[in-house]
């Protein structure tokens, strides 16, 4: 049986964005409340989870669940988890909202209201792409 996740890798250069912050933007933008799911999408590869590769990133990580549960009224069950290996997606699954997800109409109902709500949050974060 093989085991699967949806993931985002995310390079950020420390001099535009830290690690609190990219936590801060993670809680903002998904619910971390659903178990194996957000929202349509049901499954265990669509669960909330945080990959850390530092005992510094762990820690933070556990301080922004905490936070977040002063926002949430379910319990958060974003999971913490040691990052062991990455995989890269299929090549049709990359870029995939640039490529093809503005075309498809479950990705129009979902992903723009997400885009507005992250680029209203955190527009001192947020660079439009060149």
């Amino acid at each position: 049986m093989s085991c699967f996740y949806f993931l985002i890798t995310t390079a950020y250069p420390e001099l535009r964005l830290n690690y609190n912050e990219l936590l801060a933007i993670h809680f903002a933008t998904h619910d971390p409340t659903q178990l194996n799911r957000q929202g349509n999408d049901i499954g265990s590869q669509y669960r909330s989870a945080i990959f850390f590769t530092s005992a510094q990133q762990k820690q933070a990580a556990e301080i922004a669940i905490n936070n977040a549960l002063q926002t949430y009224a379910a319990p958060i069950v974003t999971t913490l988890e040691p990052f062991k290996k990455w995989y890269p997606a299929e090549k049709y699954h990359q870029n995939f909202w640039q490529n093809e997800g503005q075309q498809n109409s479950y990705c129009l109902a979902i992903i723009p209201a997400k885009l507005q709500k992250l680029r209203s949050l955190f527009a001192n974060n947020c660079h439009s792409p060149s």
